[in-house]
């Protein structure tokens, strides 16, 4: 009798430890799996979550080597001047060296930041040319206004045309008053040069060095022009800026002018998951390397010097020992 007792009272036991098992097995899988949906995507789309992703956005892809206390700081001092997330993200992105470069974007900036790569006409939707050419004697003069995705193709056609023209053998480059644009195109630009998978140019990004090769194969065209002139000027900018930078440092031509702009900064479009308003989809717009010039110092706040500066008073003399060809001096005369 004591032994049949003692049966029901373990089977009892068993049965209530399987009960209480199963509730904490079921209350851990509600915890865990079964929870509503709703506020894991209400705390996701907050100021703070946004804040957060573009803090973490900064760490990861800015240029420069910040620390988390500088950083920090910038996050807290945007913070004390306003309550609105957004405000305070432009404030941070804005006060980031180069100053001023980086951003916060609405939509309607990334449309227009793309028409102004895309040298496309805002009204009208049409991509605008932006390279010119006409020859000044013997000498081949092509006029390069800025980078787009049709240059490449622009910039061919003149030394297609005179292929067969012996007697055109220099050229003029043109880039006074280039503003840069598209600078991933400086590679192919580079290749009509200098022939593919040359080493063309390096990018700066938190202490390390990117380098860059051409991405063209050389332009037969192009061969014959072993005498070119390069005009720069201090609105020569950005892809420009490190193009000239290139041609010189590989002696493809002779930079004439005075100093460039030194807007040395490669920024790029980053998207961000979290979403602070219905209306509105931000995203950041930040500087994420610099670029460099001949010397390997950064162009930033340099500029790219040229090798005839023409504020000295003997530059014609300085340009003429470089190349002997006075119709070429005479050339690049008539268009300064």
């Amino acid at each position: 009798m004591k032994d049949k007792n003692n049966t029901q009272l373990v089977k009892k036991t068993v049965i209530f430890l399987l009960i209480f098992s199963l509730g904490v097995f079921s209350g851990y899988w509600y915890v865990t799996h079964g929870q509503p949906k709703q506020q894991a995507v209400q705390e996701k789309n907050t100021p703070k979550a946004f804040l957060d992703e573009v803090y973490n956005k900064i760490k990861e892809n800015y240029w420069d080597n910040i620390s988390d206390e500088k950083l920090k700081d910038l996050f807290k001092q945007a913070q004390s001047k306003t309550n609105q997330a957004s405000e305070a993200a432009s404030l941070v992105l804005s006060a980031l060296p180069p100053a001023g470069r980086s951003g916060l974007y609405t939509q309607k900036q990334e449309v227009a930041l793309k028409n102004i790569v895309e040298n496309r006409n805002p009204e009208t939707g049409i991509v605008e040319p932006t390279i010119s050419n006409k020859l000044i004697g013997t000498v081949l003069y092509v006029k390069f206004d800025k980078f787009s995705p049709t240059s490449l193709d622009e910039f061919v056609k003149p030394f297609d045309a005179h292929r067969d023209n012996e007697k055109v053998n220099s050229l003029i480059l043109d880039m006074r008053g280039n503003i840069g644009g598209a600078i991933d195109s400086t590679a192919y630009f580079l290749g009509l040069f200098l022939g593919k998978n040359q080493y063309g140019f390096d990018f700066y990004k938190k202490g390390e060095y990117l380098p860059f090769k051409t991405t063209t194969d050389e332009l037969p065209s192009l061969a014959k022009y072993k005498q070119i002139v390069i005009l720069i000027d201090n609105n020569t900018q950005s892809s420009a800026e490190m193009m000239a930078a290139s041609m010189k440092k590989y002696h493809i031509g002779v930079a004439v002018g005075v100093p460039t702009k030194g807007w040395g900064s490669v920024e790029r479009v980053f998207p961000l998951e979290n979403q602070i308003s219905s209306s509105e989809k931000y995203s950041i717009f930040l500087v994420h390397s610099l670029t460099l010039r001949d010397d390997n110092q950064p162009i930033e706040g340099r500029g790219v010097d040229p090798d005839v500066n023409i504020k000295s008073p003997d530059w014609e003399e300085q340009l003429f020992n470089y190349f002997r060809n006075r119709e070429l001096i005479g050339a690049v005369k008539k268009v300064l």
